[in-house]
């Protein structure tokens, strides 16, 4: 097996033990070393990260502690029906969020697939299985349009407290970091799609950025165009531009030594930002978009052109921001709508 770090880690420990136990062993007949052979497996098709393997070693472990407690601890015992019934009763449990139920789902359907590869199952069940879709129900508020004005301008109170030998140092952070709270607010682009921008996808005289959407595999259009002609937008990222360190690079945002950001570092200037206009909500990227679409909504931007501007694959996920009317704002197009009125 490849080696990895951390070692000393306890499911780390606990995947060595159980290969070794299985290399002693002509069949694999429980879960658990089934789960063990499909980590080990998916490390030397050339998993890149160590947290890769624990992320699959701990969410498969909520499906064999549930066949341990249903008394099913044989490969063999695994049937549609059984699989069927764990997906209903995750699917209702309150604590396994969407996001997880669909980890969840992608991490069964490849042990499925490797036991059937292996003659461990008489059928593949992976191919067979409509698992039940767990809908999300965290539900997003939009931020105030009064907190989204001090959000764009916390920039400006940062950069009056720069001085001293790092002022050029902070000046850059604060222009670059102005350019991209203002392209999250104006546009609802998501944070991995700002750090996917390279200077190639600007077009200065147009106006425009070329965004490439997340999955493309799952998209007709690969690529959406979004609009920057607006001097809110424009202006922080032409000045921006002026002071981007030169390199090899290509990415349009970076660091002062050429080198990208990663959604992660979007995550962080978006919050210390927030901190900075004491805005006593959460605020987050994807809380930006949400707003964004939300603001779409309200100002009745048809669907379709929201669905486009958002890079939505489904049209219902665009229509879901559609119900973020309060109930005046429903009276009201009531009222304008009703035959009587």
């Amino acid at each position: 097996m490849k080696k990895l770090p951390n070692e000393q880690l306890k499911w780390y420990k606990h995947l060595i033990s159980t290969l070794d136990t299985i290399e002693t062993n002509t069949h694999i007949v429980s879960i658990n070393e089934a789960i063990c052979l499909l980590i080990d497996s998916l490390i030397k098709q050339g998993f890149q990260k160590f947290t890769t393997g624990r992320d699959y070693y701990y969410t498969l472990k909520v499906f064999s502690s549930w066949c341990r407690e249903s008394k099913v601890n044989l490969v063999s015992q695994l049937s549609k029906n059984l699989l069927l019934d764990f997906f209903e009763q995750a699917k209702n449990k309150k604590k396994y969020s969407s996001y997880f139920f669909k980890e969840l789902k992608v991490c069964i359907r490849k042990l499925l697939q490797l036991l059937f590869s292996k003659g461990l199952l008489k059928e593949n069940l992976a191919n067979e299985l409509k698992i039940p879709t767990k809908m999300q129900t965290k539900e997003y508020i939009p931020l105030s349009s009064s907190d989204l004005e001090k959000l764009a301008n916390a920039p400006f109170l940062a950069m009056k407290h720069c001085s001293g030998p790092w002022k050029n140092l902070n000046n850059f952070f604060i222009i670059r970091d102005l350019s991209i709270l203002r392209l999250l607010i104006g546009t609802g682009i998501r944070s991995s799609e700002v750090t996917s921008i390279s200077l190639n996808d600007l077009d200065l005289e147009a106006k425009t950025i070329t965004i490439h959407c997340k999955g493309n595999q799952f998209y007709i259009k690969p690529q959406r165009v979004i609009f920057i002609d607006t001097p809110a937008i424009f202006i922080p990222l032409k000045r921006y531009l002026e002071i981007r360190p030169q390199g090899p690079n290509n990415s349009l945002y970076t660091d002062p030594h050429n080198i990208s950001l990663r959604p992660l570092s979007i995550t962080r200037i978006v919050k210390k930002y927030a901190h900075i206009a004491k805005i006593n909500s959460r605020v987050y990227p994807h809380l930006l978009r949400h707003t964004y679409c939300s603001i779409l909504a309200q100002r009745g931007v048809d669907p379709y052109s929201a669905q486009t501007l958002m890079g939505h694959r489904k049209a219902e996920t665009t229509l879901h921001f559609y119900t973020h009317f309060t109930h005046d704002e429903i009276k009201d197009d009531w009222l304008q709508s009703n035959p009587f009125s």
